[in-house]
């Protein structure tokens, strides 16, 4: 599911700015952040268009639900101001927004990649990989607690919440302290292929 492409066009639609100012655009590289806010956004349709399909995006959603077919989650960042990681928290509220229930919207990230991708089980037990995020609220009751987990479990090293916080603060003053591309834009090639300066220009 990309449900957040859509809705990430409407608040675009009415102030692009705004949303070059939105939560975890401050994680992103100042060289991808300059191509955003060089960009004129330009939507696929107005608001009353997006909404719409939106409508009926849901709807083909609570269907496919309804049957069992398989949902899988996604947030397709490398739009503009679509932030990976938080992005796919966004996903997951579009997806509780659409009438899916909170368990199967957790299943959309969780169990239902691991099922279709046939990757390993994510098992707890005894021997089993040590990769598992700890929440103190209950996602069932609401799915946002899933943005501020008490604490991950990666690859066997524990980070707690302020450890988590440190490195998300670390993230963002590394970012700004980078150097952008400063005015250098992206050139039309004759092919319609975007050319990115190199690193050092």
């Amino acid at each position: 599911t990309t449900l957040g492409v859509h809705f990430n066009d409407i608040p675009k639609n009415e102030d692009y700015a705004a949303t070059l100012a939105a939560e975890g655009t401050g994680y992103v590289h100042p060289r991808l952040y300059a191509l955003w806010s060089g960009d004129s956004f330009e939507a696929n349709a107005d608001n009353a268009v997006l909404r719409r399909q939106i409508g009926q995006q849901q709807v083909l959603l609570r269907a496919l639900a309804r049957e069992q077919v398989p949902i899988l989650a996604r947030s397709d960042p490398g739009n503009p101001t679509l932030v990976p990681g938080v992005s796919l928290h966004d996903e997951l509220g579009h997806l509780t927004k659409s009438g899916l229930s909170p368990l199967t919207v957790l299943r959309t990230a969780t169990s239902e990649p691991t099922r279709v991708w046939k990757l390993p089980p994510g098992d707890v037990c005894t021997g089993c990989r040590a990769d598992l995020v700890v929440l103190d609220r209950d996602p069932l009751a609401d799915i946002a607690a899933l943005r501020q987990p008490y604490g991950v479990l990666v690859n066997g090293l524990w980070l707690d919440r302020p450890r988590i916080d440190a490195m998300l603060a670390r993230a963002k003053a590394v970012h700004a302290g980078a150097t952008p591309w400063a005015a250098k834009r992206p050139d039309w090639t004759s092919a319609g292929r975007r050319v990115m300066p190199a690193a050092g220009q």
